[in-house]
């Protein structure tokens, strides 16, 4: 209470004010001390780039995979028992080299047994023939009767069938052989062997997977709004992780006509050539398809990018002058990938000063001073 009192007539009074100031008893009137009372922020150092808008190339990348160009099951024509295998995956084998065989005992037996048989029939046929002609010319005289003339022609043209038709069996026989060796349709790899030696295979059941990787596809996609800007004849680098020092160049083969309708996306194909073996079936690559057209787009160093805790993707500008300058946030829209930077669709103009360096302890407001302008 006697405080309080003492407060008051202080209050009344200028002369008092000030002496009770210089006597330290403001303290006793309840106000904070100077050391309570916090200093400014100090202005954050900070890099920034100025924002401009450059021509630029335009690229469409897409990941892709890559295929053989031809890729396909070969299988022996005949059922049988595996023999040998005269090539192994992975070995390269030209057309109309041998890949494998079946056990020819079965087949050899059949060969000739068929031979046989045509030999017989067309002995047969022979015999038949010439009886025929002996009963012509007997007719011719009137040696022989109608009827046994006709018997002889009858019979003739029978051993003819047969003959023929043991012709027939020897060839169907001798394809069979043919069938139990696998010949190599076109110059290729062995991808993947399915049969292993001394095991049965029937007919038609693929033996071998083959693939020509001399030259091979690469799939890729691209969203449905770049469509106008992929032909077919564009060049096309593909990179891969397994050479990085290497850019593998070919066109655009394929345009699908209808897009992907769960993802939007549009599939096309790029045919480049393989001589070397340094892509394989199944492989991720990187695909950029050089369209030969440009435009001017607003980039930015991908580390000016930064995130917030409510995970918006934004940079920071300068606004003010001298030692009012502060930074702003602005949440941004990207685009692709240029190298090192990034496209920025939305969310800052050409011409303003945006936080290169030092973002990463910025906050909306902050004081800054410029230390460095990159060029």
């Amino acid at each position: 209470m006697k405080r309080t009192r003492m407060c008051r007539q202080l209050d009344q009074s200028g002369v008092l004010l000030f002496a009770a100031l210089a006597s330290g008893l403001w303290t006793g009137c309840g106000a904070e001390s100077d050391a309570e009372i916090e200093p400014p922020e100090p202005p954050r150092p900070v890099r920034v780039e100025q924002v401009a808008a450059v021509r630029v190339e335009v690229e469409l990348r897409s990941s892709g995979i890559v295929e053989a160009r031809s890729r396909i099951p070969l299988a022996f024509r005949v059922s049988g028992f595996v023999a040998e295998f005269a090539a192994d995956e992975g070995d390269r084998v030209e057309k109309g080299g041998v890949i494998a065989w079946l056990d020819k005992s079965d087949v050899g037996r059949d060969v000739a047994v068929a031979q046989a048989g045509r030999t017989s029939a067309a002995a047969h046929a022979a015999e038949a023939k010439r009886e025929y002609e002996r009963q012509q010319s007997l007719l011719e005289t009137n040696s022989t009767s109608s009827q046994r003339h006709q018997q002889a022609k009858s019979a003739y043209e029978m051993a003819v069938a047969a003959s023929q038709q043991a012709r027939l069996r020897l060839d169907s026989a001798r394809e069979d052989l043919d069938d139990s060796t696998l010949i190599a349709p076109l110059t290729g790899y062995i991808e993947k062997r399915l049969l292993e030696p001394h095991q049965f295979t029937a007919a038609e059941l693929p033996a071998v997977i083959f693939a020509d990787l001399d030259s091979v596809k690469v799939r890729g996609s691209v969203p449905d709004r770049d469509l106008s800007r992929l032909e077919v004849g564009d060049v096309a680098i593909v990179r891969s992780r397994a050479w990085p020092e290497r850019e593998f160049e070919g066109k655009v083969s394929h345009v699908a006509v209808a897009a992907d309708p769960t993802v939007r996306t549009v599939p096309f194909e790029v045919t480049l050539e393989n001589s070397d073996l340094a892509l394989r079936s199944a492989m991720v690559v990187e695909v950029v398809v050089r369209t030969g057209e440009s435009e001017a787009l607003v980039l930015a160093p991908l580390g000016a990018v930064v995130r917030d805790a409510n995970l918006d993707t934004l940079v920071f500008v300068i606004s003010g002058e001298g030692d009012e300058q502060r930074a702003v946030k602005r949440i941004v829209e990207l685009g692709r990938l240029h190298g090192d930077r990034v496209v920025i669709l939305r969310g800052v103009r050409p011409g303003e000063q945006m936080v290169v360096q030092g973002q990463y302890f910025l906050k909306d407001g902050d004081p800054i001073r410029i230390v460095d302008r990159a060029s």
